[in-house]
């Protein structure tokens, strides 16, 4: 019988100068990899996505590392692995924002700053003012759009004036300057067609992207009050064309702890959003909100629904000081966590989209930063204790009024440092749904401990195995450890730790490493590959 052979994907960090996609072959007999391939990157990028669709892989990199901008580019490129032949390449001038795949499409939000040249910022005195005005008379449309090219080709009608919207400044939800000048862009990308279908921008800037199933909602950070940001959220039909919906300004803001995207949420056309408000009194220093919006049917608008609470004076989402920590919708439900010395987890009903209402909450040590559903009546959060020891806990809340705390797995041990990756990046989450009652779920933790003998101090990256049996009933359901595949090195300063878990084979990857192990087994990796 021929081993089963899966396919995995990853970026490892330069080691020569240059970037490249290494394309590795996996053995789950053995629990080996193979390098089958590689895809060389230019120089200076950095991969914000990597998107499989059948036989063709996407590569998205960006020159804009951290949020520059001017003339930077972000380039989508699609791939067929099995070759190593590149099927087509599109430069966008802007740094990134994000990126969906829709089937052979994949959706790119940029941001793009305009560069003039010639004209001088800043300008006081009469001579350069008036050389200033005289630039900017003679600035034509297309030296403010962001460049694109198709396979090497200047697409000079992608993006056009008639594609970009602009700030009605009497509207209500509009900022009260306009800050630095930016651009927003929305591309869709057919990789099958080599083309852009449709293109929508306009004249703000975004920092976060929530897409579902027919719609992309992009949110903008407001700082018109210094000491009190607000948020904007526009709506974009997403079909064969973009259509502009609405937009909504919210107090308080999406960024935030941990897994900060789980903030938003759309159930039938309804978008759910929570948003955290900082504020001057120092004895509750943050107010936290749950919004429900909807698109107007009439004319283009988002409207407000509902907030929780509905007003200053209402009962509160969290105690006074406490900061929000894990966020997660699951249905007609959205489970939030706040934390100062315990952990409050909300269970909120959203099943009247008009008026939320907390069902019930758990207080229990420590906090979760991450919280997975495992079924309708169980949820996992992954977090720390309030001495701040990795902590798993396994919740019933098949009760809504009455969630309960169905058992906690910490993950310590002796050591001098400790922190899981998991919590702050899901992608170091691994979780495979089984059969028979029973998941599997791994998690990342890189810990530093003391070599007494060495007389030095050592890191390890482990991934933590364990498992969710009784599935068929809440409350006999249990989480139980199931072993530990360990790294030991010291030259992983930046793990970006992810795993892949196939039949009993489990696959570490840290840093540009790949390494091997079988579920269940307490011992040192295989590789690395």
């Amino acid at each position: 019988m021929e081993p089963a052979v899966e396919s995995l994907s990853l970026l490892p960090p330069p080691t020569d100068g240059a970037n490249q996609v290494r394309i590795l072959s996996t053995n789950t007999v053995d629990a080996t990899a193979q390098q089958v391939g590689a895809i060389e990157l230019s120089s200076g990028s950095t991969v914000e996505g990597l998107f499989v669709n059948g036989d063709q892989l996407t590569t998205v990199t960006s020159t804009a590392w951290w949020g520059y901008h001017g003339d930077n580019f972000t380039r989508l490129a699609a791939w067929d692995p099995s070759a190593i032949t590149q099927d087509c390449e599109l430069n966008l001038e802007g740094a990134f924002v994000g990126a969906r795949q829709i089937g052979d499409r994949v959706l790119l939000v940029t941001r793009h700053y305009p560069e003039i040249p010639e004209l001088i910022l800043g300008a006081t005195d009469a001579e350069t003012q008036a050389s200033n005005e005289a630039v900017l008379e003679n600035v034509q449309e297309s030296d403010l759009l962001p460049r694109v090219s198709i396979d090497g080709e200047s697409g000079t009608t992608a993006i056009t004036a008639e594609d970009c919207l602009v700030v009605d400044p009497a509207h209500p939800s509009a900022p009260n300057s306009s800050g630095y000048p930016v651009m927003t862009t929305l591309m869709l990308i057919d990789l099958e067609q080599r083309a852009v279908v449709d293109v929508q921008c306009y004249g703000e800037p975004a920092d976060g992207v929530y897409v579902s199933a027919n719609a992309v909602y992009l949110a903008q950070s407001v700082y018109d009050y210094p000491d009190r940001p607000e948020s904007i959220i526009h709506r974009f039909e997403l079909g064969s064309a973009f259509d502009y919906r609405g937009s909504a300004r919210l107090e308080g803001s999406l960024s935030g702890r941990s897994q900060a995207d789980f903030r938003m949420s759309e159930r039938n056309e309804v978008l759910r959003v929570v948003t955290t408000r900082w504020n001057r009194n120092e004895e509750d220093r943050l107010d936290h909100f749950l919004y429900t919006l909807r698109p107007n049917d009439s004319e283009i608008a988002l409207e407000r629904l509902a907030r929780l609470p509905e007003n200053d004076s209402a009962t509160p989402i969290g105690k006074p000081n406490e900061d929000l920590f894990g966020v997660r919708f699951v249905g007609d439900r959205a489970y939030l966590v706040t934390f100062e010395q315990v952990d409050p987890l909300y269970v909120i009903d959203l099943s009247d989209a008009a008026s939320p209402k907390i069902l019930g909450e758990l207080e229990v040590p420590g906090f979760s930063d991450l919280l997975h559903p495992v079924s309708e009546s169980l949820l996992l959060g992954l977090g720390a204790d309030a001495d701040g020891t990795t902590k798993l806990e396994l919740f019933n809340v098949s009760d809504s009024s009455t969630p309960i705390s169905q058992g906690v797995l910490r993950l310590g041990e002796d050591s001098a440092w400790a922190r899981s990756g998991a919590r702050y990046e899901r992608r170091a989450f691994a979780y495979l749904a089984g059969t028979d009652g029973l998941d599997r779920l791994a998690v990342h933790r890189s810990i530093a401990f003391e070599d007494v003998e060495l007389g030095e101090y050592r890191q390890e990256e482990q991934l933590h195995m364990f498992e969710i049996s009784g599935l068929s009933s809440p409350s006999a359901a249990t989480l139980q450890p199931r072993g530990i595949l360990r790294v030991t090195g010291s030259e992983f300063y930046n793990p970006r730790p992810r795993s892949v878990l196939n039949a009993d084979a489990v696959f570490f990857i840290v840093g540009e490493q790949v390494f091997g192990g079988f579920w269940g087994l307490d011992a040192q990796a295989l590789g690395p590959f």
